[in-house]
């Protein structure tokens, strides 16, 4: 149900814990942000450093029609901001972090994790 697939309703299931979010909005997001690295199904194959808030509340519409709002953290507020970007008709690679890598083909991605790993250390 995203544009990239020819349907332009805005709706998303998005499989951390089954959530179907109808008019989804970000309400807030915290200045902390972190960065980590995407892909997606739109561009197979491809990954890249994305920045993004740790945290964020959104607001959405349920299948009965209650408005619920959900404060969202980590892992499940990338998955949101990444969904709701390609509801608003953006990709991850529109969001990639000016001194990182670039996009890395999933087959070199190991050594770009390998290498910060060790920088970590």
């Amino acid at each position: 149900l995203a544009p990239e697939h020819g349907e332009v309703h805005r709706a998303r299931l998005a499989g951390i814990s089954p959530v179907i979010a109808i008019n989804p909005c970000i309400v807030s997001a915290s200045e902390e942000t972190d960065v980590d690295w995407e892909a997606c199904l739109s561009l197979p194959g491809l990954h890249g450093l994305v920045r993004r808030p740790k945290r964020v509340c959104v607001r959405f519409t349920t299948l009965t029609g209650d408005t619920r709002e959900v404060e969202c953290s980590g892992y499940g507020a990338r998955v949101f901001q990444h969904e709701m970007a390609h509801l608003d008709g953006g990709l991850f690679i529109d969001e990639l972090v000016e001194a990182g890598p670039g996009l890395v083909l999933e087959s070199e991605l190991h050594h770009y994790i390998e290498e910060e790993d060790l920088e970590q250390e």
